[in-house]
């Protein structure tokens, strides 16, 4: 099993790049609108699908917010989850056809699954957000492979910067 966090590198851009208050303050503000409401919040390793999802920061503009902030009620189905990602992702006229969500530890979810299932198994104990990855992986073994493309090309970069120094 994958663990969030991979030699301490953190693969999920939005924890790596959101502070802890905010993403506690997401997941409270969502929480509190109502029984049965889940912050969830969608990313992907594949950098384009990734760059796709981030929004400007309404703080802060000149900053990037990776990860799509969902609410949704635990009641509905993960593929709401996979057509909220699809809609926006077609707002930037990138094909959706072949998209597919994933959980932090590489498996791949079954979109039939109820969304309150997912979650009380599957969210961050620190934050109580639920972390989906979107990828365009069809099988685990890719999925999994991409997490770890992703991995490896930022110890490249780490590795890069330090040779130059």
């Amino acid at each position: 099993m994958l663990k969030s966090s991979i030699l301490g590198k953190e693969f999920v851009n939005y924890r790596k790049n959101t502070d802890r208050d905010q993403r506690e303050r997401f997941s409270g503000n969502v929480r509190s609108r109502g029984l049965g409401n889940i912050p969830i919040v969608v990313d992907s390793v594949e950098r384009e699908l990734s760059n796709l999802l981030a929004t400007k920061d309404e703080n802060y503009p000149r900053m990037m917010k990776y990860g799509l902030e969902i609410t949704i009620h635990m009641d509905n189905k993960m593929s709401e989850i996979l057509k909220i990602v699809k809609i926006e992702l077609l707002k930037k006229d990138y094909e959706v056809n072949n998209l597919v969500l994933g959980l932090e530890d590489g498996s791949l979810i079954d979109l039939e699954s109820d969304i309150g299932t997912i979650y009380k198994q599957y969210r961050n104990k620190d934050d109580k957000i639920l972390y989906v990855l979107v990828t365009n992986e069809k099988t685990m073994y890719g999925y999994i492979l991409s997490i770890i493309k992703y991995l490896a090309s930022g110890i490249s970069t780490f590795i890069n910067k330090l040779t130059k120094e």
